[in-house]
């Protein structure tokens, strides 16, 4: 349930929190949704706020990111009684980013709103069919406008502008409602409309083709091919007193197509419950699916109590330990095949050679010091980036390179980025490993992170550093004597996108094999230091401006001290043909720069033609970048960069 609410929030936020529109007290919110959507979010953001049982689920994250919300865009979402976030999906792949929209009903501050979006927004006024709507332009960053308007007291929607023309046009009568796709409405009316959560979607052809495809891994396992029968699929959440009722609806094709259907939940299930150790809560939990079929219909229903979900689900979320069964270290052991990979591995193992040391150092030019989180996540990120997959089977007769090899070619295979990577972490003072998987045919390092207080340090690191590319973090944990534990996060640069990342399928394999540096002495691991965190880098702006003549472009851009103690920018400017004069000044002197008078500055050049520089920022205080051209008579092209890393004690 938490990662359902959270993935609605971060959709919240890719959208713009920027634009809404008007609303009949007397519709149905569902009737709000243009034709052109074929999916979509409905939630009830006060029913789960404002209930206990939610609140003890998601341990005060989602209460955390609605207030994020609210402070960003002015909503009060315990006031909101319906939340819609509609767009169109016709890929699995490839999402249309251009259509998107997000209603909201509730108790709505039309005047709050509009002064949260614009402290950091520029705010246009338009009219279309009679309705007022604004066009909201982020100053600080390079990102498209989105769209708001209001109804009443009680609505707005906001997303992209055909979105919110359409939304426009279906409140006036002008356009058809999503209501017009008779299978979602059903879906709708079956599943329940005052459902704290439902999610609908209807399938397009690009979708039933990209299903039918063969290659993929898991289709193969579970013979995914009769969900290219499915035209339309829902789902919903309600609480009854302290029971949680799950519903899922699929609409086929064809009665035939539903049989197929049921095969493929039913066999998803077995493998689940399989999978699941006896007597555990989601093997339990599993045992309580109900799977129905009628005509051209499939339901899968399952109620269980707030206690059920809650046991489960921290099953679901607690880390792999490594235990005796299935796990091997390497050192100190001499059986086979120990001794072998041992053997094979332990001294390519190589901090002190200069090569590594030198891109160790080269790596952690953004975070120099005492051996860091933020450096872990550069030595990743930059082997990540500079070193190039080469596939070669894992086992003995194919024995990795030493480092420097990997470092002058610039390649090399799962197996080879791994003892790069743990050997990099060494040469800055960190401790590291290669997990060596022959059954999935994979390796890669390991770096230790400390207890649990250390631990969670690197996760909010990690979150911050990666923003949204991540999806989830792993890790790898033992108990120790002290009742703590001792925890390995996976930096896999082969088979993984960001530490922390790596392939699913080697997370649970019966053989896994530790393999460290021969030259350790006394097994003291070495967890890094997370006094300061770095956010970042954040691309503020990047982009080609034209500036008319004896004009300027101006950016303003601040620092939430309450969030960061303080943040540092990267500014790059470069014109193409003319100079150009520019300025950093406090944003309380702007008006004086823009009528003449004198003004303070933190920095200024004037006719130049190419320049770079750093600016730190430790106050709550806005400051404008100026760029002029003071050219009388030829307007100028300028390239202009800004980049942010923010840190926080």
């Amino acid at each position: 349930m938490k990662k359902i609410i959270l993935v609605l929030i971060l959709a919240f936020f890719i959208f713009g929190c920027c634009a809404f529109i008007p609303w009949l007290s007397g519709k149905d919110e569902f009737e709000m949704i243009p034709k052109n959507a074929n999916a979509v979010f409905i939630l009830k953001p006060s029913s789960i706020l404002n209930d206990s049982d939610f609140k003890s689920l998601s341990k005060g994250v989602v209460d955390y990111e609605m207030k994020q919300a609210e402070k960003n865009a002015g909503i009060d979402f315990q006031k909101i009684d319906r939340l819609i976030i509609f767009f169109k999906f016709d890929s699995l792949t490839q999402q249309d980013e251009n259509y998107f929209g997000l209603i909201a009903k509730g108790a709505i501050d039309k005047d709050k709103i509009l002064e949260k979006i614009k402290q950091d927004n520029t705010v246009i006024e338009l009219s279309y069919h009679k309705r007022v709507m604004y066009e909201i332009s982020p100053t600080a960053m390079s990102a498209n406008e989105s769209y708001m308007s209001f109804i009443g007291d009680n609505v707005l929607v906001s997303g992209s502008k055909e979105a919110v023309q359409d939304s426009i046009e279906v409140d006036t009568g002008e356009r058809e409602s999503i209501t017009s796709r008779q299978n979602l409405t059903t879906l709708y009316n079956k599943l329940g409309k005052d459902s704290i959560f439902m999610f609908l979607v209807e399938s397009s052809p690009n979708i039933k083709r990209e299903i039918s495809k063969e290659g993929n891994q898991s289709a193969a396992i579970l013979n995914l091919q009769p969900l290219s029968q499915v035209d339309s699929l829902g789902f919903s959440l309600d609480k009854v007193g302290k029971n949680i009722n799950f519903k899922m609806l699929v609409l086929t094709d064809q009665a035939a197509g539903a049989g197929g259907i049921v095969r493929v939940l039913d066999k998803a299930i077995s493998i689940a419950r399989s999978a699941s150790p006896t007597g555990s809560s989601v093997k339990n939990l599993l045992a309580k699916f109900h799977i129905g079929t009628s005509q051209n219909e499939v339901s899968v229903n399952v109620s269980s109590t707030i206690n059920e979900l809650r046991a489960a689900y921290e099953e679901l979320s607690t880390p792999t330990e490594i235990t005796e069964s299935g796990w091997y270290t390497c050192n100190n052991v001499s059986e086979h095949p120990c001794s072998d990979y041992q053997a094979v591995y332990c001294d390519k193992f190589d901090p002190t050679n200069l090569a590594v040391r030198e891109a160790a150092a080269e790596a952690i030019a953004p975070n120099p010091g005492a051996y860091s989180a933020n450096q872990i996540l550069d030595v990743y990120d930059w082997v990540h980036q500079n070193v190039i997959y080469q596939n070669v089977p894992v086992n003995l007769t194919y024995e990795p390179y030493p480092p420097q090899e990997t470092l002058d070619t610039g390649s090399g295979d799962c197996k080879n980025q791994a003892v790069l990577i743990a050997s990099m972490i060494e040469a800055i003072g960190g401790s590291a490993r290669i997990l060596l998987i022959p059954e999935c045919q994979h390796a890669f390092a390991e770096v230790y992170i400390g207890g649990n207080a250390t631990k969670d340090r690197f996760l909010e690191a990690a979150f911050a550093h990666y923003s949204s590319h991540y999806t989830y973090i792993n890790w790898h944990y033992t108990n120790t004597s002290k009742n703590d534990t001792e925890t390995w996060v996976p930096l896999d640069t082969a088979g993984g996108s960001y530490a922390g990342n790596t392939i699913a399928d080697c997370l649970n394999t019966s053989q896994v094999f530790l393999l460290y540096n021969c030259n350790l002495h006394g097994w003291q691991w070495k967890a890094p230091d997370v006094t300061w965190l770095e956010y970042g880098p954040f691309n503020l702006y990047n982009k080609n401006d034209v500036i008319e003549p004896d004009t300027w472009l101006y950016f303003t851009y601040s620092i939430n001290t309450t969030q960061y103690d303080y943040c540092t920018y990267n500014i790059k400017l470069t014109s193409k043909a003319r100079l150009f004069d520019w300025y950093i000044i406090p944003a309380s002197d702007y008006n004086n720069f823009k009528n003449g008078y004198s003004y303070r500055y933190h920095y200024r050049e004037e006719q130049i033609a190419d320049t770079a520089y750093n600016f730190t920022m430790n106050k709550p205080d806005k400051f404008n970048l100026i760029i002029k051209n003071s050219n009388m008579g030829y307007p100028m092209t300028i390239t202009t960069s800004v980049n942010e890393r923010c840190y926080k004690k």
